[in-house]
């Protein structure tokens, strides 16, 4: 398949998440990990953030002198939450999201969003934040495939 999107899989991703998990209020594509932290939020939601790609530099990685590559694209999923808390602690931000996460995991890990990626792994931690009621607790994916330059 020749990919004509770059970033053509946050569109199922968000779809998917959205079948997965109907009780959220809302899932939303989310420019930057900076903007999400500075806006008040719907909750509970889910924002889908693309973060970067990781790319070999062996042949391997880059056949054809660079016009074939393998591409492992990081994509964020962050769970939003609110729980109003007078002492700030977060403790009830975190036990509503607990078991939200768990299904967020399972509709997510594994998971095939297209026939020419491999299935969905987690990668690298984002460490998760608390402020002012609000809780995110972000979870990065890797997803590979063959790019045709």
């Amino acid at each position: 398949m020749a990919i004509n999107d770059y970033l053509f899989i946050e569109q199922p991703l968000i779809a998917r998440i959205k079948e997965k998990m109907p009780d959220l209020q809302g899932v939303f594509a989310c420019a930057n990990l900076v903007d999400l932290a500075n806006q008040q939020q719907i909750t509970p939601a889910v924002h889908v953030v693309y973060v970067g790609d990781q790319i070999g530099t062996t042949s391997k990685d880059q056949g054809n002198f660079g016009k074939v590559q393998q591409v492992a694209q990081l994509w964020a999923v962050i769970l939003a939450v609110y729980h109003a808390d007078p002492n700030n602690t977060g403790e009830g931000a975190r036990r509503m999201a607990g078991p939200m996460i768990a299904s967020l995991l399972r509709a997510v890990s594994g998971w095939t969003p297209d026939a020419c990626v491999k299935p969905l792994v987690r990668s690298n931690p984002v460490p998760p934040h608390y402020a002012n009621g609000y809780g995110y607790y972000p979870f990065v994916f890797k997803a590979e495939f063959v790019f045709n330059v």
